[in-house]
């Protein structure tokens, strides 16, 4: 399963208009079968994510040494690949218990496409604030605050793509995301 470049660029368009709430931005995805599998796959844009997010944990255990290398330690390795399956994993698996609950599943593959490619921006949210702390340009303190607004941006972006695609309230959007916040957040805070 490969990533065509043009089906990348205007999947990443369509989820920047989304955090914007522009509607239109769900024109962008292909809703096709093929479509449904290839958002899967956007996983691997998530590598930078992965180096930087393992670099701030390596940063935060005092192990993040110019001589070592960053795959050293398995420990860190492990941690950072568990928050970033918790932050891929909670969209669908929430989203599919709310569909079922809601009794609008044909609205899901719609729904995981969007929330797929969306992840993928979520994973570059999560990871510029360890970037800085990894680099030395943000104290630990300075870096869970930018941590926090990231956060705030991965949670409007997930409750206006779970409205607009699967056709809910606005409220129970608000509610499927904060539950989705909710279950990241306790993967994260049960590996740290």
């Amino acid at each position: 399963m490969i990533l065509a470049a043009d089906e990348v660029v205007r999947s990443l368009g369509g989820t920047w208009e989304l955090l914007q709430r522009r509607r239109q931005g769900l024109r962008q995805f292909n809703y096709s079968d093929a479509g449904l599998l290839r958002s899967f796959a956007a996983i691997a844009l998530c590598a930078p994510a992965f180096v930087t997010l393992l670099a701030a944990e390596r940063a935060r255990a005092g192990l993040l040494l110019p001589e070592a290398s960053l795959f050293e330690d398995a420990s860190p390795v492990w941690t950072v690949i568990v928050k970033l399956a918790a932050i891929w994993l909670a969209t669908p698996l929430v989203a599919c218990a709310f569909t079922r609950m809601l009794g609008i599943g044909s609205r899901l593959g719609g729904f995981l496409i969007v929330g797929n490619w969306s992840s993928v921006l979520a994973c570059a949210f999560a990871a510029v604030p360890s970037l800085f702390f990894a680099l030395g340009l943000a104290t630990p303190e300075l870096a869970d605050l930018y941590a926090f607004a990231a956060m705030v941006l991965i949670a409007h972006l997930r409750w206006f793509t779970i409205r607009e695609s699967l056709g809910v309230s606005s409220g129970l959007a608000a509610l499927i995301a904060v539950v989705i916040l909710v279950v990241e957040s306790s993967v994260g805070a049960f590996v740290a």
